[in-house]
């Protein structure tokens, strides 16, 4: 009678509870002139407790959200002044669209207040504009830098500096830069820089003395250069529309 029995409780609800589970799929548009970005977040996953999502990221604006296909209330705190929607305990389909009024090389991972499992960004750009590389996410495919491989550099390495050796080194130069900004262009040639420097070589050192060879050889060396024009100059005109 003279003891006091305290209870401490360690848990609110069941402890069979699934726990917060979230996953992001985030897909951006960049404008034509590069200054921002349109964007439309896919929430899916388990929320446990009931929950205020608000977009916490100060260079986004909030346009759109739906919950279950259905358009729900934006509303902002008086004490965090962040827009955001109320959510209840629940399987979770959530799309979220804004706009992105930030520079386009820096953007926030998440942007939300809520943490996720897994994250996965889809970016779209508009025609002329290319994604030289991403820093910080862990893989990020179809970059300009990451399309580079050994052999492609071989490739290019060898073409200018055969150009360079058997013409000058100015035109080795100009040959590394062209065949470095259109090496992963579509339908830009490639194989026929290889087959236009055969030739010259071939020319360089075959003798004087043998003349149907060096006709043989200079035949060679017009077919080649007429095969690189004549897939050059589509490309070209194509590169040009493009810009």
């Amino acid at each position: 009678a003279n003891e006091r029995l305290v209870l401490t409780p360690q848990t609110a609800g069941s402890l069979a509870q699934t726990p917060t589970a979230l996953n992001l799929r985030r897909e951006l548009w960049l404008d034509f002139s590069g200054t921002g970005y349109s964007f439309r977040d896919t929430w899916e996953g388990y929320l446990a407790t009931a929950a205020r999502l608000e977009l916490t990221a100060p260079e986004a604006k909030l346009g759109r959200v739906t919950l279950a296909n259905q358009p729900q209330l934006i509303t902002q705190l008086p004490n965090t002044l962040t827009p955001g929607v109320e959510l209840r305990r629940g399987n979770l389909a959530l799309t979220a669209e804004g706009r992105l009024e930030t520079d386009p090389t820096a953007l926030p991972a998440l942007g939300w207040n809520q943490d996720v499992q897994q994250l996965r960004w889809e970016l779209h750009l508009p025609p002329g504009w290319r994604l030289l590389t991403a820093v910080g996410p862990d893989q990020v495919p179809g970059t300009w830098l990451a399309r580079w491989t050994m052999w492609h550099w071989f490739g290019v390495l060898l073409v200018a500096v055969g150009l360079a050796r058997l013409w000058s080194w100015p035109w080795g130069l100009l040959a590394l830069m062209t065949l470095t900004l259109i090496y992963h262009e579509p339908h830009a040639p490639h194989l026929t820089w290889l087959g236009v420097l055969l030739g010259l070589g071939l020319r360089a050192v075959v003798p004087t003395t043998m003349p149907r060879l060096r006709w043989a050889v200079q035949l060679y060396n017009l077919a080649a250069l007429g095969l690189l024009l004549l897939l050059a100059l589509p490309f070209g005109v194509q590169q040009m529309r493009q810009a």
